[in-house]
């Protein structure tokens, strides 16, 4: 299927061909006896296992449970996983009541799984759910693409693009209101990822550590769709996409909490980037990345899936974690950094990091003096930090206080 992206709100034409057999999104014809050989026998074996759990007593039976009940299919090839999933797309709402829509990829993935199991009956009854439902409805993907403006800058319009673009991807030619939201997935993620390598070309969000799961991560995993169902790549040459790992790796103080820079109310909240991790590592086989992933993203926290987490690591660990990437300690890396597109510096004395209650004793500091760019932001310019066994100076006052006087900001 060829699509051929016209005019929009930056007059970007590009076509896109998206392969015609399924699955085609994560999982290919391509890759899924490697993907088989580590759930089965190899590193993904623990994601496996626990995936495998949640398929054989699924605890919701809703489209929550979907995408574990397809891609058991996929591992096992027993037929009665992609069963479940076929009725479940049938007679099931596809948006999670009050999730925002940030878990609504999960009827993409279920479906390109198991669409190869589907009758042209199924197919048919499960996309007029969708158009039930209005989740391909045109109206509601291409007003909203307002690429350029605030929404590059703001993790709401991530998570909830990121919904439509993989549906699009996986009922590409399927109808035509699919069409449409391939296409505005399309022009909004590539406008992101210019902005990315034009502003942030070391890796940085800008709205603060904890939104960054909310919105570069839903980009992330999209490139990674992307890359696997039309063969388009962001990864290969992307400065930001490399770097962004040394952008969260920087940004943790010795106490495992993140750098109080921007709007962030979640400090402790370390392991929700484990999926970004295992998205940028399946590319890049960094050795400093692996071994953050290893030793300081915990996996046994997210071996069960909490409902908050919108694209979990489960699952993402079960895709793309690879041990045979060898480990480097960061300690061969520079003690200091600038994050040019953020405006920060961050600076260390070492690579002891600990936990919130037995911190490592380095000293931490960082310095910020950057753009504002949302309403995410703060007015923090010449703000700056001291960690040493606990803060130092006055700290960021915390989500939603922007204000100057609540940061130790040199005026």
């Amino acid at each position: 299927f060829i699509l051929t992206v016209g005019s929009n709100p930056k007059s970007i034409e590009a076509q896109i061909t998206v392969r015609p057999d399924h699955p085609r999104i994560w999982i290919t014809n391509d890759n899924i006896t490697e993907i088989r050989e580590r759930n089965l026998y190899g590193s993904a074996q623990p994601y496996w296992e626990r995936i495998k759990q949640i398929a054989d007593n699924p605890p919701r039976s809703d489209i929550w449970d979907a995408p574990y009940l397809a891609f058991a299919y996929q591992i096992t090839g027993d037929t009665s996983y992609a069963d479940k999933v076929i009725e479940i797309l049938k007679t099931c709402d596809p948006l999670i009541p009050g999730d925002d829509g940030k878990s609504s990829w999960r009827p993409a993935v279920a479906f390109d799984w198991c669409y190869n199991r589907m009758t042209q009956e199924d197919k048919r009854v499960i996309i007029n759910r969708f158009l039930q439902e209005k989740y391909l409805d045109p109206s509601w993907t291409v007003p909203r693409l307002n690429v350029g403006g605030e929404g590059t800058f703001v993790n709401w319009d991530y998570h909830i693009r990121f919904a439509p673009a993989m549906l699009g991807l996986a009922l590409a030619g399927e109808h035509p209101y699919a069409d449409t939201a391939l296409a505005a997935g399309y022009v909004f993620f590539d406008d992101a990822f210019k902005v990315m390598e034009k502003i942030f070309p070391d890796g940085e969000w800008t709205e603060g550590f904890h939104y960054r799961k909310h919105a570069s991560k839903f980009a992330y995993a999209y490139f990674k769709a992307l890359k696997t169902a039309t063969g388009i790549d962001y990864f290969t040459g992307s400065s930001h996409l490399q770097n962004t790992g040394y952008y969260e790796m920087y940004g943790v103080r010795p106490d495992n909490t993140y750098s109080r820079i921007g709007d962030i109310f979640n400090v402790t909240a370390i392991g929700a980037q484990r999926s970004v991790f295992l998205i940028i590592n399946s590319e890049y086989r960094n050795p400093h990345y692996q071994w953050y992933l290893n030793h300081n993203l915990d996996f046994a926290k997210f071996i069960t899936e909490p409902t908050f987490h919108p694209l979990n690591p489960l699952l993402i660990g079960a895709l793309f974690y690879d041990d045979s990437i060898p480990e480097e300690l960061p300690t061969t890396l520079p003690l200091a950094m600038h994050f040019r597109g953020w405006g920060t510096v961050y600076m260390r004395t070492g690579w002891d990091i600990g936990t919130y209650d037995n911190p490592g004793t380095d000293t931490f500091i960082e310095f910020h003096c950057g753009d504002y760019y949302s309403y995410h932001n703060h007015f923090d310019s010449n703000t700056f930090n001291i960690y040493k066994g606990g803060a130092l100076v006055v700290e960021n006052g915390g989500y939603g206080v922007p204000q100057t006087v609540a940061h130790n900001t040199i005026l």
